[in-house]
């Protein structure tokens, strides 16, 4: 009986990090039989699996011809596997006859990951981009995003020369209320667009801030009226029962118009 003695190296073909990293791994092992080193062409196969026996089988390189002379062979793998999916195995096939056990392959060849990394993606929690042992930005579970802090709580926080502020191209809906602040100011707006003819009465919206004041802000409003995109300015619309969290937006009585616009802003300290 023919015996086969078989060892290998997986060596890891890379680029500088920046650049595109190809997905091939050079296999280089010896092989001999009858104890003396092949020298001619040999059948063989390489597959991964994700356990040691059994198991997935993650992808297969098929049947290749490959030269071995000397003992010594060289062939190129180009594995399409997701280097995340965990812990990975590698098995040979020479001549039909499968080698065993299974060689794991070690973290030189996980750095093939850093091309998928261009497509960053992250199944729960938050996500830290850090220079040395400091922490830059930081990417929470709900999207907020902080600049210096590692812990925003609005859609962008930026500490030291602080700014956060949050839904800054809100549409034509209270629910999309925006606010910006910088320094120790914030200033938030909103507005609404009312479709139809009004019917002469009054028309009031109870307004709450996006995010609260220290103390009553001063608040600006202005109204347009129009017919399907034939609008005109008018006079600023009423401001009742405000406070630090809220106030009343009052539009006087319009009579025959297709539509209005209602637009607000206030300012103030937030701390």
């Amino acid at each position: 009986m023919r015996k086969i003695v078989f060892c290998f190296l997986l060596l890891l073909l890379s680029k500088p990090v920046l650049a595109d990293v190809p997905v091939e791994i050079t296999y280089q092992g010896r092989l001999q039989e009858y104890g003396q080193p092949v020298t001619a062409d040999r059948t063989m196969s390489f597959k991964i699996f994700d356990a040691l026996s059994g198991g997935g089988q993650m992808w297969s390189s098929g049947d290749v011809a490959v030269s071995v002379k000397n003992g010594v062979f060289s062939h190129v793998l180009r594995p399409n596997v997701d280097w995340r999916g965990g812990d990975f195995w590698l098995e040979t096939v020479i001549s039909g006859k499968i080698l065993s056990p299974r060689e794991k392959i070690t973290s030189q060849a996980f750095s093939l990951h850093s091309r998928t990394s261009e497509d960053l993606e992250k199944s729960g929690g938050a996500m830290h981009f850090s220079i040395g042992a400091s922490t830059q930005v930081v990417i929470t579970e709900s999207g907020n995003v902080g600049i210096g802090t590692a812990s925003p709580t609005t859609k962008l926080e930026i500490v030291n020369g602080t700014m956060t502020a949050t839904a800054l191209a809100g549409a034509w809906d209270q629910s999309a209320n925006s606010y910006v602040r910088i320094g120790n100011m914030q200033i938030c707006w909103g507005g609404e667009q009312i479709n139809g003819p009004t019917d002469g009465s009054n028309y009031s919206r109870n307004v709450t801030f996006p995010i609260a004041f220290v103390d009553t802000p001063n608040i600006f409003t202005q109204f347009s009226i129009g017919a399907y995109g034939d609008y005109q300015q008018t006079n600023s619309a009423y401001v009742e029962g405000a406070d630090k969290t809220a106030f009343t937006l009052r539009v006087p009585s319009i009579v025959g118009w297709g539509r209005i616009i209602v637009q607000w802003f206030a300012i103030g300290r937030w701390q």
